[in-house]
């Protein structure tokens, strides 16, 4: 985790390419026959993490509707959660106290890490105040303390140089410019140029507000 960008790529709104190691298909609230072929159904609507650590996922009490504005955890969402477990002892380790994810969307990859990684301060932000309402939801559903707030990246941010982990799923999907700002579900995937236009106006700032040994 530490000094290292992961990228993942990954369809909107449906799952076709999740690794077989990885995951497990299945439609809500039904298991899945162990002799079954998920794909073959057209039924898929969720996707499940293998339990390789025995941690459990965050409950997400949302619907359809919120999700015509805001990101549905998807492939790359739960690869996160897995890079997140195997980092824990880590984190853990280091004593990490203050906790920031940057467009934090529905808000299950910081419930998930604030459900296990105790003793630190939990702060999430996104543009989107459909977003920020979701979050706020999954994170009472599950039990969490987290302070949300309104913010373009780190714009809101002070004081500096106190981040122990900053964690984001920026939008990397290369599209026009003008997508970016099309809607604001668009927002969560629209990278613009080269599906880089959102990580490069973080990079610059981000030795400024990591503290010392911060990731």
């Amino acid at each position: 985790l530490t000094n290292n960008i992961l990228c993942y790529d990954s369809d909107i709104h449906q799952c076709t390419a999740c690794p077989p190691s990885q995951f497990k298909h299945r439609e809500p609230n039904k298991a899945m026959d162990s002799d079954s072929d998920a794909h073959s159904t057209g039924k898929i609507e969720t996707c499940q993490p293998q339990p390789r650590h025995n941690l459990p996922s965050p409950v997400i009490p949302l619907t359809g509707d919120d999700w015509e504005h805001v990101y549905e955890p998807a492939e790359d969402t739960f690869l996160f959660m897995d890079a997140l477990q195997e980092e824990l002892p880590f984190l853990m380790e280091r004593e990490t106290r203050t906790v920031l994810e940057l467009g934090c969307g529905s808000g299950c990859v910081t419930a998930f890490l604030a459900q296990h990684l105790r003793g630190a301060t939990f702060f999430a932000s996104d543009i989107n105040p459909h977003a920020l309402q979701a979050a706020r939801r999954v994170f009472d559903a599950n039990k969490v303390e987290v302070e949300l707030f309104q913010a373009d990246l780190l714009s809101a941010w002070r004081p500096r140089g106190n981040i122990d982990v900053l964690l984001f799923n920026p939008p990397y999907v290369p599209t026009p410019k003008e997508e970016m700002t099309s809607s604001w579900i668009a927002r969560s995937w629209a990278g613009g140029d080269r599906g880089r236009e959102v990580v490069d106006r973080i990079f610059p700032s981000l030795q400024e507000h990591l503290s010392a040994g911060g990731c």
